[in-house]
């Protein structure tokens, strides 16, 4: 008798994390904020500069396109521009909403602290669920991010220095003196820069996520 189910799990990466997301054999631990100035912000607009958020948005879901199409080129992969949006979602839906869209598309999902995995992928069912998948966040994008002008870089420094620090001390990081405001401002984003998340020691999905929740990368 011929086997009904993959013995696999599939789990998918957030937006923009990489490109080869579209479906993974094992679980993969997901954080819902980015690293190195990509994370969700509540930072004062005025201190962004200016982006076109459909132009990016766009571009990330015509990528991704590609992308399921380059790895399932029989899949019939309809263009963003098809397909209805729902509402643009905000980083740390992220796993919820698509967890729920999976389910509600066939493919029962789970979102834990930050990760998305479908137990059971029915054989022959690979290619379906990358498209589903890929509808799922063309349907919930994620809101892009702005970057910060040199006011919000100095009003984001003054919160990690205050706040944030504190906080993952609090939670085991062994943090270093922090430079001075303009060198963070200068070398900010920059390789080597000073990031307090950078000296956090993974902990497992769980404790990862709950420091996340407790000490923001940036202000909220």
């Amino acid at each position: 008798m011929p086997a009904t189910r993959a013995n696999a799990r599939a789990s998918f990466l957030k937006p923009g994390a990489r490109r080869d997301r579209d479906l993974l054999i094992a679980w993969v631990a997901i954080t819902a904020a980015l690293l190195s100035g990509c994370s969700s912000s509540s930072i004062n607009p005025e201190l962004t500069d200016p982006i076109d958020v459909e132009a990016l948005i766009l571009a990330e879901q015509l990528a991704d396109r590609s992308m399921v199409k380059e790895a399932h080129p029989d899949a019939d992969v309809p263009s963003p521009e098809s397909i209805e949006r729902v509402r643009i979602i905000d980083e740390l839906e992220w796993a919820d909403v698509l967890a729920e869209c999976l389910t509600r598309n066939g493919y029962p999902a789970t979102s834990d602290f930050g990760q998305v995995g479908v137990s059971s992928v029915p054989l022959g069912q690979e290619s379906a669920l990358a498209v589903t998948r890929y509808v799922c966040q063309v349907q919930y994008p994620v809101r892009p991010t702005a970057p910060l002008t040199e006011a919000g870089l100095e009003e984001l420094y003054d919160y990690l220095v205050s706040e944030q620090v504190a906080c993952l001390e609090e939670r085991g990081a062994n943090v270093p003196e922090p430079p001075s405001k303009a060198t963070f401002v200068e070398e900010f984003g920059t390789a080597g820069s000073w990031w307090p998340y950078n000296f956090v020691v993974p902990a497992g999905p769980e404790a990862d996520w709950e420091t996340r929740i407790e000490c923001p990368e940036y202000p909220r």
